[in-house]
């Protein structure tokens, strides 16, 4: 019997529908006929609209399905470190179980693929996610959280993972599309993109790394405003007794007596145009070269030799301070490497008679002098004064005010650990899609960021998890490699069955499993990180005699 196939026909009222045209042998005429049934029309655009008579026949003659099969690896993975460091159980607290588990599902999400929110439909039901995340669920998920519902979660997770040794603290733009919320605004826009924005504050502990606080500010405001929030937010919340450590940005006589004045302990680098830091480096650039002030700081593989004097100011205007004064030598030549490679790069140009940059051609006014005569041309010569003024400036010498920290190695630790903050900000924006808000309501941009917040809760401590380990022990793989290698560890549970099946873990999964003491399903039974060795050797095992019956299949043709 040949195919039934799709016919259109057009009435006179202009309306095309759609039959379904199926050809048969007439016996009895000894001829052959067809069978047309109306299965639907045409839209004004030409899409076809099925009735609900043939869409039904279609669904009766799709067979059941008896199996469903879930990527269970980075999911295994990231729960791991969610109850590490008790994020799940905060969330599911704060929010309830379905709010909670969403928000968590979510944040793993973004944390393995880095893409928008609104895609997290399919990834999730791969996973088996509990839950709804088609786009119009997730948006209004997004707008359900407001900002009392997040300071109830900030105390939560102060109390969990704060750091009674100090805070780190940040702030960053967010550059944004949105037109109709009232906090972004034009300001100073740190990744130079000429959009709108929002300001977001970020704070980790200092223990480690783990963000515990953000918060967002119009795309305007000064650094002291969003200092003051921070300190009053941290009052209300209970966290008291804290070391803010921050960046130069932050020095200024307000925000210190600000500090003071509510009780923090601070660590703060001094900006250049302070006019006491100057008169302090002259005072000790005689004596700072001594075995006694000699720092050695290592930085990964890297090390760095630095010199330090701490003086002791007991009546400072904020109490009594120390005042450490740093000195690095490599900084120093670096910084007049820079120099001769700059100058030698402007006057090439001048003397091409190139453009010079609007900075380039101020720098130029200091260092280089151009002069023009109608019978030599062009000259252009090094202002070797102002070289040497340079050469013998403070470069290379630094200074970091605190009010609770005596020894200058312990400050200068303190102050390099705010790097942790700017790997987040990195992270935040670059690996999980938080360089721009596309949102166009206050309440999902809010929603969308802590999102982005949890999600670099995750990486940060995956990080710190997988860096840990010896490189060796884990092939040098990073954070995305443990994931990438996890993704495929999956199960399928059957219909009216009562086990399900795993597939069978690879050597790489099993090491990452055992490194991080994930349990993990092998041949039919759960096995742990206390199994690893004995796992292995059957692994081996069974290698080698899967190797023996190929090179018997081989020796048997032959």
């Amino acid at each position: 019997m040949a195919e039934a196939k799709k016919v259109y026909r057009k009435n006179r009222n202009g309306v095309t529908y759609i039959y379904l045209d199926e050809p048969y042998w007439d016996r009895e005429k000894k001829v052959g006929r067809h069978r047309t049934k109306c299965i639907g029309k045409l839209d004004a655009a030409g899409n076809e609209i099925f009735n609900e008579t043939y869409k039904a026949s279609l669904e009766a003659d799709i067979p059941p399905v008896i199996s469903r099969t879930e990527r269970l690896g980075e999911r295994m993975v990231l729960q791991k470190v969610s109850s590490s460091i008790g994020l799940g159980k905060v969330l599911r607290k704060v929010f309830g179980k379905e709010k909670g588990d969403a928000l968590e599902a979510l944040a793993m999400f973004e944390t393995c693929t880095g893409d928008p929110v609104y895609l997290a439909d399919g990834w999730c039901a791969e996973h088996g996610m509990a839950g709804d995340f088609s786009s119009p669920s997730t948006s209004k998920l997004l707008a359900s959280i407001g900002q009392d519902e997040l300071n109830t979660f900030f105390s939560y997770w102060f109390q969990e993972n704060g750091s009674a040794r100090g805070l780190l603290f940040d702030i960053t733009s967010i550059s944004s599309y949105a037109r109709l919320i009232e906090q972004v605004e034009w300001g100073h826009n740190r990744d130079g993109e000429r959009l709108e924005q929002v300001i977001l504050s970020l704070v980790c502990s200092y223990g480690n790394g783990i963000p515990l606080w953000f918060c967002i500010h119009e795309g305007s405001s000064g650094d002291a405003s969003q200092l003051r929030l921070l300190l009053e937010t941290l009052k209300k919340l209970g966290v008291n007794s804290v070391v803010i450590t921050a960046d130069r940005g932050f020095y200024s006589d307000d925000n210190i007596r600000r500090l003071v004045d509510e009780g923090a302990k601070f660590i703060l680098p001094v900006p250049s145009s302070v006019s006491w830091q100057r008169k302090l480096i002259d005072s000790v650039k005689e004596n700072i070269y001594s075995p006694q002030n000699l720092i050695v700081y290592n930085d990964g593989d890297d090390s760095s030799i630095i010199y330090a004097v701490t003086k002791y100011d007991a009546s400072s205007p904020y109490g009594r301070v120390w005042k450490h004064v740093y000195y690095d030598a490599a900084r120093k030549e670096k910084a007049i490497a820079d120099l001769m490679s700059r100058i030698n790069r402007c006057r090439q140009t001048l003397v091409a008679r190139g453009k010079l940059s609007t900075s380039d051609e101020k720098f130029a006014e200091t260092y280089l002098k151009v002069t023009e005569t109608p019978k030599r041309g062009r000259k252009v010569t090094v202002n070797d004064a102002a070289i040497k003024d340079f050469i013998s400036s403070d470069a290379g010498y630094w200074v970091i005010l605190t009010n609770c920290e005596k020894d200058a190695a312990s400050a200068l630790e303190s102050y390099r650990r705010r790097n942790d903050v700017e790997t987040l900000f990195d992270d935040f924006k670059n690996t999980l899609d938080g360089d721009r808000t596309r949102s166009h309501s206050p309440q999902t941009m809010l929603g969308r960021l802590f999102v982005i917040f949890l999600s670099t809760i995750l990486v940060s401590q995956l990080r710190r998890t997988v860096d840990a380990i010896p490189g060796k022990d884990r092939r040098w793989w990073n954070w995305k490699e443990f994931l990438r290698h996890a993704a495929s560890y999956s199960k399928c549970h059957f219909a009216s069955k009562y086990k399900d099946v795993y597939t069978s873990p690879t050597k790489g999964q099993r090491m990452i499993f055992n490194l991080l003491r994930i349990p993990y399903m092998w041949k039919g039974k759960k096995v742990s990180w206390l199994d690893s060795e004995s796992v292995e050797m059957e692994a081996q095992t069974d290698e080698s005699g899967a190797q023996d019956i190929a090179e018997t299949d081989v020796t048997d043709q032959a």
